[in-house]
């Protein structure tokens, strides 16, 4: 079972620094640890061209 601790007081995405996720960290100093983020823009705009045709 995965617990889930959401603590948020009047706060923004741009104050979030570290995002922890089943106990493993995803994103440390608002970058994602566990993804290539050139890779998916890279991804990203190669479908988006397609989609634009």
């Amino acid at each position: 079972m995965m617990f889930v601790l959401i603590l948020c007081i009047q706060q923004i995405g741009a104050d979030v620094e570290k995002v922890m996720i089943d106990g493993k960290v995803v994103m440390q100093n608002r970058k994602m640890t566990n993804l290539d983020e050139k890779e998916v823009m890279r991804k990203v705009k190669k479908i988006a061209k397609r989609l634009c045709k």
